[in-house]
């Protein structure tokens, strides 16, 4: 079935925007008509209007790549920090990721896009999840148990998600025990493994320890200081590059110039202004793997730059499939130019995808 024969007349979706300022949102709406020429979809969307005047819901012909089934509703749950969520700010649903838990039921949530923070209800939160080759990743509950956790009181459904979980990092921790070369052999298998089925056979491991390893670090961004930097302009979103701090300006702007960017004329290397927003210290050192898994959040080096993206293929011989959610494009890399993608938020670097993946291959 191809994409715009799954969006019928009718049916309600939810459509994300390439503009900027609306990166990361998913706007509900409904499926007008489809132009098959095109390959495009007009819809009505629910919460957004045309112009103030009239009040009438904004109509817009839409790329069928930005539009997804809405999710399935499920058991509302509490969310634990390093969650990635979706919440409902502004008309829409944001993706961000819990990076502490308040009292009565609220959280405070961290968005990247804008790089801000804003507390929230547990009823303006959902569980983030992606819409990849017509299933949700992290897969939703099969029908036949949810119906069964639903029938159960609240108290004993939240006992039967906290037993799965319990089940599923025994299977990790029996599987570590493993010698590498058995682990491989898994691997190997689960590849052979229709797409939906190698998304429920690995497992998840350091959520819980997450924060206790992630201890702060109190940086001040000094002369001489390797860090790496970011940029907002369109086409560089997503990318970190190297550079070095050759002077501070006032309390929050910094002076940089770029290990690997140079200048138009290519006659030096490039130094620009940058503030605290756009500037952290280089990730630490973690463990060289020897291989990615599918589904794993890397950075990749391309353009001279580190891009965050996705493993959305395992080809052999060290080679993968990286997915780029930002240019919505893949691109093939050796394990050489990857890097395991980490944050650095509030003065943590944080493996959020580590919590993500197990939770997508092991549900």
């Amino acid at each position: 079935m191809g994409d715009l024969d799954l969006f019928s007349k009718g049916m309600e979706v939810e459509v994300c925007s390439d503009d900027v300022g609306l990166r990361g949102a998913w706007f509900t709406a409904t499926v007008l008509r489809s132009n098959l020429k095109k390959n495009k979809i007009c819809v009505e969307y629910k919460t957004l209007i045309a112009n103030e005047k009239d009040n009438k819901p904004l109509r817009e012909f839409v790329n069928v790549v930005n539009l997804r089934p809405i999710p399935p509703r499920e058991i509302q749950r509490s969310f634990q920090s390093s969650d990635e969520v979706d919440a409902y700010h502004n008309d829409g649903w944001w993706e961000g990721v819990v990076i502490k838990v308040l009292d009565n039921s609220r959280y405070s949530v961290y968005f990247r896009s804008g790089k801000e923070q804003i507390d929230f209800n547990e009823s303006q939160l959902r569980i983030h999840r992606e819409w990849v080759n017509g299933i949700w990743v992290p897969p939703m509950m099969e029908e036949e148990e949810k119906k069964k956790v639903e029938e159960l009181p609240f108290s004993q459904q939240k006992k039967q998600v906290e037993k799965k979980k319990k089940n599923q990092q025994q299977k990790v921790e029996k599987k570590e025990e493993l010698p590498l070369s058995q682990q491989q052999q898994k691997v190997e298998k689960k590849e052979e493994l229709p797409l939906s089925q190698q998304q429920h056979k690995q497992v998840q491991k350091m959520k819980k320890n997450q924060n206790k390893t992630s201890s702060k670090l109190e940086v001040e961004f000094n002369e001489g200081m390797h860090v790496e930097v970011s940029s907002d302009e369109e086409g560089f979103v997503g990318a970190w590059y190297t550079a070095t701090v050759v002077k501070v300006i006032g309390k929050n702007r910094f002076l940089v110039e770029y290990q690997t960017l140079r200048t138009d004329d290519e006659s030096e290397l490039l130094k620009e202004e940058v503030d605290d927003l756009h500037i952290r210290p280089p990730p630490p050192e973690v463990p060289q793997v020897d291989s990615f898994s599918r589904l794993e959040e890397v950075d990749a080096m391309y353009h001279d730059g580190w891009w965050v993206g996705v493993i959305s293929k395992v080809l052999g011989n060290s080679r993968y499939i990286v997915y780029f959610r930002e240019g919505n494009e893949e691109i093939e890399f050796g394990s050489s130019q990857l890097r395991l993608h980490q944050d650095w938020i509030n003065g943590k670097w944080l493996r959020l995808s580590e919590a993500l993946l197990r939770e997508v291959k092991e549900v």
